[in-house]
């Protein structure tokens, strides 16, 4: 849930073709998760991606909790703008 590193605009096979059952990304092939550039580029918005991305995430736990599985969540915090601020 999350990244598109297994994902390109063209070329690469979706996330399926490499054995993945069930994804969300932020560009790409596949399935695409349900917030829009507005919060994943915007300045001050790109945390809100994140309960997007943990609501994916915890829909798919209660879908599958009968049945093994592995998840791998990548948020898009990481990639926020960060503003050093110095303090006297």
């Amino acid at each position: 849930m999350g990244s598109g590193i297994l994902a390109g605009e063209t070329g690469p096979p979706e996330p399926f073709a490499y054995g993945i059952d069930e994804c969300r990304i932020n560009v790409g092939n596949g399935p695409q998760l349900s917030f829009g550039a507005d919060v994943q580029f915007k300045e001050g918005q790109r945390h809100k991606s994140s309960q997007v991305i943990v609501d994916e995430t915890i829909g798919f736990i209660e879908r599958n909790k009968e049945t093994p599985f592995a998840v791998n969540v990548w948020l898009n915090d990481t990639h926020a703008i960060f503003r050093h601020f110095h303090v006297i």
